[in-house]
């Protein structure tokens, strides 16, 4: 424990008989120690910059900014996070604020709660800490329990920690990577580091919060082109903000905020779906979505249309609109089941174009894969690590998609597929064309000895398709908490199941292609919900048959 003397923020004030001085001679003594304050963040600005540049890297592989403190400290970094969804318009989840004592400690003294060691770590797994996540420790003395806890159990489950405080050579700056050191000084009532160690503190928060907002897109120029439009003074900004930008008068500038949302939306052109392409043959358009080219935000953006997922029912509609009109086809010839990780197979023929939409629904409730060979229309179905599997009969026009999760793969989906087909539209399967899509990989799909025995059972070749690892942060988005080195875990490599079963279903080898793209690794451009959560986007992996000859 360090010594209260050898705290600079406990050493006596250079000022005495504070109750004797007049509210000038106060004033004026406070501003002088406050002068101080800028001096000392300017000299941990190397410090400063590190964490932001290690923070971006992780915020941008999808990763949250934690700010975990107690009493002044926990309360400016409530603040700090608190403020940034209404100024650049990004989700709360981005940055956290955590203060000990919890809510309810930001008006009220909570007694005890800052000498916790345990709970400032509890109240993190509250929030499923994830393995890109960041946690920033605040406390002017730098050795308050509550966070020195959380910190040092944060750093032995890999997450990136730092800290913010106003003593040199602390215990919380020993267990951070990344120590921020503002040295302001005595404060000016002893002790009280709400005064200049608040200040500095405010100021870095300022500093790293403005930066990586900046940093990740949400400023345009030097305006707030994102921020949310709460009140009148606020939809004045941004008109004005899009008179300049694009030339508008205020009326039109406010129509076309107004309708879009934001600055930022309402100066964007319309977006274009960005695709990856697959070579089936020339009679089919096979594609996977990628996370780029929509109107969707946050952890669904920007392009989903998924409509079980809890994304914005307006964004999916703009979605779905902007997939359509690329692939030149109507609303209602874009079709994608409601997936269940069973083995149920829907055929679209005419009949199901005639149903009425809620029948269509119902129809493709509980389905996991959808063949046609119908014209003009695109089926398609959803993933974020499970395996797409398309397949193209080029000789018989007809085309099948389908979702291949764990369970789906271990009931052989793909392989019923190709028997369907064979019954349906008289498919040979020598001559039939595969694509396995994107998905999780063999190095990142971790799971329990279960479903291992499952595969096992099942009658897979576990040599060719499992394989030991030491545990690591590949199991699921809330990465293995409780892991050690030296446990084993089983990986299962599902596109290679699935390769498996289509080769036994006799489609020739060299008739296959797999996606080199792994889901859970590759987050960024794909979705994986073992990173981002099942509470985000879905890829949506489709074929369409056009009557025509089609371009992109």
């Amino acid at each position: 424990m360090m010594d209260i003397k050898d705290k600079i923020t406990e050493q006596p004030s250079s000022y005495h008989h504070l109750e004797q001085m007049s509210v000038s001679e106060l004033l004026q003594h406070i501003n002088e120690e406050d002068c101080r304050v800028a001096d000392a963040v300017n000299q941990a600005l190397p410090q400063i910059e590190a964490f932001v540049q290690a923070v971006e890297i992780r915020m941008k592989r999808g990763g949250r900014l934690f700010y975990i403190g107690a009493g002044t400290s926990g309360r400016l970094g409530v603040l700090d996070a608190s403020e940034l969804p209404p100024t650049f318009g990004v989700s709360p989840s981005w940055v956290i604020g955590l203060i000990a004592g919890g809510d309810q400690a930001l008006r009220h003294a909570v007694e005890g709660a800052e000498d916790d060691t345990q709970q400032g770590w509890n109240d993190l797994l509250a929030h499923q800490p994830a393995a890109n996540d960041t946690i920033l420790a605040i406390a002017a003395s730098g050795t308050t329990p509550y966070v020195i806890g959380a910190l040092m159990q944060a750093r032995q489950h890999g997450l990136l920690t730092a800290c913010i405080t106003s003593n040199p050579n602390t215990p919380l700056a020993a267990a951070a990577d990344y120590p921020i050191e503002t040295i302001v000084g005595p404060e000016f009532v002893t002790g009280s580091s709400r005064m200049k160690s608040g200040t500095a503190q405010k100021m870095v928060l300022n500093m790293i919060s403005t930066t990586l907002m900046i940093r990740m897109g949400r400023i345009r120029d030097n305006r707030m082109v994102n921020m949310q439009l709460t009140n009148a003074k606020l939809v004045d900004r941004g008109t004005r903000m899009l008179q300049e930008l694009l030339g508008l008068n205020y009326q039109d500038a406010q129509e076309r905020l107004l309708q879009a949302g934001s600055v930022s939306d309402a100066c964007q052109k319309e977006p274009v779906p960005q695709l990856l392409h697959y070579e089936l043959g020339s009679g089919a358009v096979a594609f996977s979505t990628t996370r780029h080219g929509g109107f969707s935000t946050d952890r669904y953006g920007e392009f989903n249309i998924n409509v079980y997922c809890g994304d914005d029912s307006q964004h999916i509609s703009q979605n779905r609109t902007a997939l359509c009109k690329l692939l030149g086809i109507d609303d209602s010839k874009l079709i994608m089941p409601h997936q269940v990780h069973l083995t149920e197979i829907a055929v679209i023929d005419d009949d199901f174009l005639s149903l009425s939409p809620e029948a269509r629904y119902e129809h493709l409730e509980g389905i996991d894969a959808l063949m046609t060979n119908l014209a003009d229309v695109c089926i398609g179905v959803s993933t974020a690590d499970c395996i797409p599997v398309l397949l193209y009969d080029e000789e018989h026009h007809a085309a099948s998609a389908i979702h291949a999760g764990w369970r789906g793969t271990l009931a052989r989906i793909v392989k019923k597929a190709v028997t369907m087909m064979v019954t349906a539209y008289h498919t040979r399967p020598d001559r039939l064309k595969a694509q396995i899509g994107p998905g999780i990989s063999l190095d990142s799909f971790e799971v329990g000895d279960e479903v291992y025995d499952a595969f096992a059972d099942a009658g897979f070749p576990m040599e060719q398709i499992s394989r030991q690892y030491p545990s690591a942060d590949g199991g699921d988005e809330s990465f293995a908490l409780d892991a050690s080195p030296s446990i084993s875990k089983w990986h299962i490599d599902l596109p290679a199941c699935n390769r498996l079963q289509l080769i036994e279903a006799g489609l020739l080898s060299d008739h296959i292609a797999q996606s080199e793209v792994c889901t859970y690794q590759q987050y960024q451009d794909f979705f994986s919900a073992r990173r981002l959560g099942v509470q985000s986007g879905r890829i949506f992996t489709g074929i369409l048959l056009p009557s025509s000859k089609w371009n992109l």
